[in-house]
């Protein structure tokens, strides 16, 4: 339904030429936006200070392997290398909107939209 909502061309019209100037952006600012990122999973969160001494040490262990997965992945994102190998802009967001459109993916959110395709 949002594909039709967004033009004539679909996503292959101004939504892709967005996506793509978008995706230059930030990859031409990637360090700025890794030293945001990293600045707010370094910064303590206030549910911490709610855990008693020996759930916080347990919950760090954890917290520190999944942002440490989570900033590879956005680094990865931001460097081109999230399908494996390094794709150009085009490329990339090519393979993005093929994710997000899959009828597969799109099934997995909701169950009860299998039924429609």
């Amino acid at each position: 339904m949002l594909i039709n909502a967004m033009e004539i061309n679909g996503i292959n019209g101004i939504f892709r030429s967005t996506c793509e100037s978008v995706m230059s952006v930030m990859r031409y600012n990637k360090d700025a936006v890794m030293a945001m990122l990293e600045a707010f999973v370094h910064d303590p969160l206030i549910n911490w200070r709610l855990l008693e001494k020996n759930q916080l040490s347990e919950n760090k262990i954890d917290l520190t392997k999944k942002t440490s997965s989570v900033i590879e992945r956005i680094s990865n994102k931001l460097t081109g290398k999230d399908f494996g190998e390094q794709d150009d802009v085009p490329t990339q967001v090519e393979r993005l909107i093929e994710q997000a459109t899959s009828s597969i993916n799109l099934s997995q959110c909701f169950s009860g939209w299998c039924a429609f395709w």
